[in-house]
């Protein structure tokens, strides 16, 4: 399936039926956006790109490789180890998530900040990435992804976006601009606030 334009994706964005305040005119100009992808533009932004990331003297295929051993690196090596050496980024996560009974307690508290570890591991590694991240410039990221919610923007665009946003924290740690500040969503199932990401795709 070819991914969609930035206009097209943000058009399946639901609808609001109610008619809005006017909004205060803002003198500053509203950040760019880029919806990236595997099949798009920055298709290397992915996490199944093909670059290799040097981890504490070990070589990972990909960074999604690293990010899903990070559950077990320690407590259960031998499962790190066989993601490590997974034929396919794909075989490295359906791997860890066969597995998920035994990732570390804390993964929950921690998986942000090992998404960013990753994806900075492999920005700095390879300069040519690092180049293209730092050309961003201050635009906003977001993944275009129809099932993820969490890391991509959902079917909705109402998903988390956490990839996206992890991605903007690595370009400001590469010297880039500073990554932009972003509103918690309210969840719109729910009476109390919620990312709704945490609704849909839970298992991260």
């Amino acid at each position: 399936m070819p991914q969609l334009t930035l206009a097209q994706a943000f058009a399946r964005a639901p609808k609001k039926s109610t008619p809005e305040s006017p909004k205060p005119v803002s003198l500053h100009k509203p950040a760019p956006k880029i919806l990236f992808g595997p099949n798009g533009p920055h298709a290397d932004f992915d996490q199944f790109s093909p670059h290799s990331v040097a981890y504490n003297g070990a070589l990972y295929p990909t960074s999604q490789h690293l990010f899903q051993a990070f559950k077990f690196l320690h407590h259960r090596p031998d499962i790190s180890e066989q993601i490590r050496t997974a034929a396919t980024p794909q075989l490295a996560f359906d791997m860890a998530h066969s597995n998920t009974a035994s990732a570390r307690p804390d993964w929950f508290s921690i998986n942000l900040s090992k998404m960013e570890e990753a994806l900075f591991l492999k920005f700095s590694q390879h300069d040519q990435l690092k180049q293209e991240l730092l050309s961003t410039s201050d635009a906003e990221l977001y993944q275009d992804s129809m099932t993820d919610s969490f890391w991509g923007v959902g079917p909705d665009l109402l998903g988390s976006n956490e990839f996206g946003r992890a991605l903007e924290r690595v370009r400001e740690r590469l010297g880039g601009a500073s990554a932009p500040v972003h509103k918690v969503l309210q969840c719109r199932v729910c009476t109390f606030a919620m990312p709704v990401a945490l609704l849909v795709h839970p298992l991260v």
